[in-house]
């Protein structure tokens, strides 16, 4: 049944998907069909300027937009959002895969950058106004947010900005927990783990850590884990 539904919805988004693989890229790679989206994937401001892939290795549906089941039991609404605001970037590194009901989003000149093999579990979402960068091998659980910037600026009381955004950088071989809020200025080594619920408001160095709490700390050292 999981498969009919997957196909329903490469089938239902082919016409989206057509769109958007030679909007942006040149003909000879927008035949291969390199990025699938679904039929419920809302798309804005996607051009040549604003989604790249950066990465050699063109195959298709290696990029995938609201296509494959969420996890069992997890409700909510089946839309996807991916795009920009015409001034800002989303950089894929090679395979990525957002099931349905997320949200990539990129506006205020900001640049979402992510490396191979990525995949986001439904309602994950990430808003990038300044700079968000993800790396090879990474998972996000259900309802992860990233977000980079507040949302609107804070003036003290000369007038003078004082909220400014901050980059999101997360390693290699990280797996990030469900229901989880990595917000401005946060950074997350590699082989690194953030459990269940946690709220993470700033930069870790130390590597292969689990990373638990609000606010987030380091509650294990020297872990490892297998996806």
């Amino acid at each position: 049944m999981r498969k009919v539904s997957v196909f329903l919805r490469i089938l239902g988004g082919i016409g989206k998907s057509l769109y958007i693989n030679f909007k942006v890229l040149p003909f000879a790679k927008a035949i291969r069909l390199p990025i699938l989206v679904s039929c419920q994937t809302r798309l804005q401001g996607i051009s040549k300027e604003t989604i790249k892939i950066d990465t050699l290795k063109i195959r298709t549906g290696m990029i995938s937009i609201g296509i494959f089941e969420r996890s069992e039991g997890v409700i909510g609404p089946k839309y996807s959002y991916f795009g920009t605001d015409g001034n800002s970037k989303i950089i894929f590194g090679g395979n990525f895969s957002m099931v349905y009901g997320g949200c990539l989003k990129a506006t205020g000149g900001g640049i979402l950058k992510m490396g191979d093999k990525v995949t986001f579990n439904t309602h994950s979402k990430v808003l990038c106004s300044h700079e968000t960068t993800i790396g090879n091998n990474v998972r996000l659980g259900w309802n992860v947010t990233l977000k980079d910037g507040d949302g609107h600026p804070i003036c003290d009381e000369e007038g003078q900005i004082f909220n400014h955004s901050k980059p999101i950088i997360i390693g290699n071989n990280v797996w990030v927990g469900s229901e989880v809020t990595l917000l401005k200025g946060t950074v997350i080594p590699d082989g690194s783990v953030v459990g269940y619920g946690s709220i993470v408001t700033k930069a870790f160095d130390e590597e292969s850590v689990i990373i638990v709490g609000s606010p987030a700390k380091i509650v294990k050292r020297n872990i490892r884990w297998n996806a």
